[in-house]
């Protein structure tokens, strides 16, 4: 099976199974005009400024076609972690409300609310693996439910048409992974650049060749007796597959030294496929991770 994106197009080392997509995915070589494009602009005045807005415009646009919605209900702004704060801040909290977050969310989602809300608000925390396990935190003093798409430490990816349905009968926000702030221009750039990109494959078949990915390396693992923490389920994972190992850090560097770059950190081996990762690359990180775990 052949890349579905052709590596020629990305930055990607040569002899290497780039598989840390997660976190450290390989660049698009249209991305270096991209930032060349912004840095004339940034240094051209206010009609820099005009050109920025443009392409902030552009994005908009962009993200809102490939997700369905509105162009106008797109923004983009800072980080995670300020978003989540700029949320938390502008509702009116009464003693006895309560957020539902899972057990394992990301800090940025979650340390926002625990800052600002302190004892007054209950901080309601999932546990286990069970897809429905945040219905046991949401009742009618629910007032958010905050989530991240696909976990960072497991790979899970949470159904959000369910948690949709669980956040209206409580009345509750659904927060996905907010942010505030003033636009990051020159990821703007490179996010249209990417979304120019992207524009070239129907995402439905992006998703499941990723999956494909997935599944086998997942499949391979089981065979050599290696459990991994994603649900094997394609409805219940992303682009990752995650391994608990006290010895992560020494795990990806041994990876490194067979020519797979993986992620590591928090108790677990992280692998993320992209479109740019062929049968061969998973082969390859299947061999590697029983070599070094």
């Amino acid at each position: 099976m052949q890349p579905l994106f052709d590596p020629a197009d990305f930055r990607l080392p040569p002899g290497i199974a780039h598989v840390c997509a997660g976190g450290e995915a390989a660049a698009l070589h249209a991305h270096d005009e991209a930032l060349l494009r912004y840095v004339a602009d940034k240094s051209r005045g206010m009609a820099g400024r005009d050109a920025q807005d443009a392409e902030i415009e552009a994005a908009r646009t962009g993200i809102g076609q490939l997700w369905g919605v509105n162009h106008g209900d797109i923004g983009f702004v800072g980080n995670v972690a300020e978003g989540m704060s700029m949320l938390v801040e502008s509702l009116d909290w009464h003693e006895g409300d309560s957020v539902a977050i899972d057990a394992n969310e990301y800090p940025s989602v979650v340390a926002p609310i625990a800052l600002r809300c302190g004892s007054a608000i209950a901080l309601r925390q999932a546990r286990g693996t069970e897809p429905t396990r945040l219905a046991a935190c949401v009742d009618g003093r629910t007032r958010m439910i905050a989530t991240s798409y696909v976990s960072y430490l497991t790979g899970e990816r949470v159904d959000l048409h369910a948690l949709r349905r669980l956040a209206d009968s409580a009345g509750a926000l659904l927060v996905v992974d907010f942010t505030r702030g003033n636009p990051a221009h020159c990821p703007i750039y490179v996010l249209n650049s990417a979304l120019s990109y992207l524009s070239r494959f129907d995402m439905r078949d992006v998703q499941s060749y990723v999956q494909t990915l997935t599944v086998a390396l997942l499949d391979e693992l089981d065979t050599a007796g290696i459990p991994a923490m994603t649900p094997p389920d394609p409805a219940r994972h992303g682009a990752s597959v995650c391994i608990a190992s006290p010895r992560a850090q020494a795990v990806v560097a041994a990876l490194r030294d067979r020519g797979v770059y993986a992620w590591g950190g928090q108790g677990r081996v992280r692998i993320s496929f992209h479109g740019y990762n062929g049968m061969d690359d998973m082969a390859r990180t299947a061999t590697a991770l029983r070599a070094c775990l």
